[in-house]
């Protein structure tokens, strides 16, 4: 494989579809309505096949006529059903990573036939991006971040101690009785790429608390396996897993169809933890891996319109959603460590909205104080629920909020606002999750921590650490390298409607 291109490991998802072509050309009046990175490309009879499915390789050979060479993945969609391809699905085009796969990593270059002169990494193929039906619905952002995390996962296959348990369930993805989830903060996280959590409820009897976890594709968390697999964490970071050997044996590693309905799932069998060693064990060390692994990522949006159509507003609407959503869901999900679309593509149908726009959008729709509301989410990290999720900490000391923006951007605030402190007074303030830093703790002082709820705090005898005092709990959080601190003053984050928002004032300095 050539080495002159930004490589991660791409393997065919077994979402599977057939491969097939497409075109593209964009009207004037449509991409004004288009969001950055998004393009349309009109099918002129050469990218779809007999049954009607498009073509990735085609679709991908047309763009790059008319594009640059700009992105790591390009997402397809259409305006049309596709008989042939009924499944979403993901495709490779490079890869040279090492330790993905318990069968073996191959290399893998086929940009050329892809058109890519040395930057696509892999294409993901969705199918009518509004069916009837869906005219109130907007598009699961879920499905996106399912089919581009098959550029890694799911390929481990067994456990080099044990040749009874098989991690996956059809090749691609996790078997249903692996426990893939997280709990973090007391919520529970469900993995993107399948699995269930599972409850011992007695008697050698588990029970599927699936329906527990966090709802939505922004409460999607990849577990540190996961993490470690797609380099976005090291070996060390991989947390114990569990995997229910089945009475009678797990099968195809799916739970029995129409097992779902009333009731949970309970199956029967035996669990068995999994270290960190034992998830690797049949596999070669990661290579590369984090940190030097590739975690920032553009992404290009294709929808293939029909030939002789043009795209119409429900189309464009959903599109918009996609584009403009699934950063922040794929940020969420990968904790802040891997970023879509933060730099990098072109523009697409217009700019990138920057923090100074989103500061003039607040200023416009502040409608005035409302001093009882900002007293109850005072330091609180507030989350818009109705626009991109944009996150702003509501800054106790002059009780208006600001801008997190990305996590450069947040960083740079917490050093700005934060609040010097000497070591024997944070020793005074618990530490969330125990004292992982190794610190001298010195009893709780309950007037100190009232008065430093929701502040940041610069360790000033040490090294300037930042640590977040969660308004909530009391507690001390160490926000460490900017990505981290990001992703986890979004997970303490609390969601917030508009109307409430508009009441809290804004402060850019």
């Amino acid at each position: 494989m050539t080495m002159n291109v930004r490589t991660l490991f791409c393997v065919v998802s077994l979402c599977f579809a057939l491969v097939i072509p497409l075109v593209t050309t964009r009207t004037a009046q449509a991409a004004a309505l288009l969001p950055p990175h998004a393009y349309l490309l009109t099918d002129d009879g050469t990218l779809r096949s007999q049954d009607g499915s498009v073509d990735p390789m085609r679709v991908a050979k047309k763009f790059y006529e008319s594009h640059a060479d700009a992105y790591d993945f390009l997402a397809i969609y259409t305006n049309f059903p596709e008989k042939g391809a009924p499944y979403d699905y993901e495709l490779p085009v490079r890869t040279d990573i090492r330790g993905l796969r318990s069968d073996g990593d191959t290399p893998i270059d086929l940009g050329e036939e892809y058109g890519s002169a040395g930057r696509l990494l892999g294409v993901m193929v969705f199918h009518d991006i509004a069916p009837p039906g869906s005219e109130f619905l907007p598009p699961t952002i879920g499905d996106i971040v399912h089919e581009t995390s098959h550029y890694w996962l799911a390929y481990p296959a067994g456990v080099a101690r044990d040749p009874g348990i098989n991690l996956q369930r059809d090749g691609a993805h996790w078997s249903d009785f692996f426990d893939t989830s997280t709990r973090e903060n007391d919520k529970l996280y469900l993995s993107p790429i399948g699995g269930n959590p599972w409850r011992y409820v007695g008697d050698r009897t588990f029970i599927n608390d699936s329906a527990d976890g966090e709802q939505g594709s922004d409460y999607q968390r990849f577990n540190w396996f996961e993490m470690y697999l797609m380099g976005f964490a090291g070996k060390s970071e991989i947390q114990p897993m569990h995997f229910i050997k089945v009475d009678g044996g797990a099968g195809s590693g799916q739970l029995a169809a129409g097992s779902e309905g009333g009731e949970r799932e309970t199956v029967q069998g035996t669990m068995v933890a999994l270290t960190g060693d034992d998830l690797v064990s049949t596999l070669a060390p990661r290579e590369p891996a984090y940190p030097a692994a590739l975690r920032d990522f553009s992404v290009g949006y294709v929808l293939v319109l029909e030939r002789g159509t043009q795209a119409n507003e429900r189309e464009l609407s959903q599109l918009n959603y996609i584009a403009r959503n699934f950063p922040t869901a794929w940020n969420l999900s990968t904790r802040g460590r891997s970023r879509i679309n933060a730099e990098g593509g072109e523009s697409g149908g217009g700019g990138e909205t920057g923090v100074e726009d989103v500061y003039a959008r607040e200023r416009a729709r502040f409608v005035g104080s409302d001093p009882m509301l900002i007293r109850r989410l005072n330091g609180r990290i507030l989350l818009q629920d109705e626009e991109h999720g944009e996150a702003w900490w509501l800054d106790p000391v002059v009780q208006a909020r600001r801008y997190l923006g990305r996590p450069d951007d947040a960083f740079a605030l917490m050093r700005e606002q934060g609040l010097g402190i000497t070591n024997r007074d944070l020793s005074k303030i618990p530490i969330s999750g125990g004292n992982s830093l190794n610190q001298t703790m010195a009893p709780i002082d309950p007037v100190l921590v009232n008065r430093l709820r929701g502040r940041i705090l610069l360790q000033v005898e040490e090294h300037g650490e930042a640590w977040y005092v969660n308004p909530v709990d009391g507690l001390r959080y160490y926000l460490g390298r900017p990505a981290d601190a990001f992703a986890l003053m979004r997970s303490l984050g609390l969601g917030i409607s508009n109307a409430d928002l508009n009441r809290i004032p804004v402060m850019r300095e």
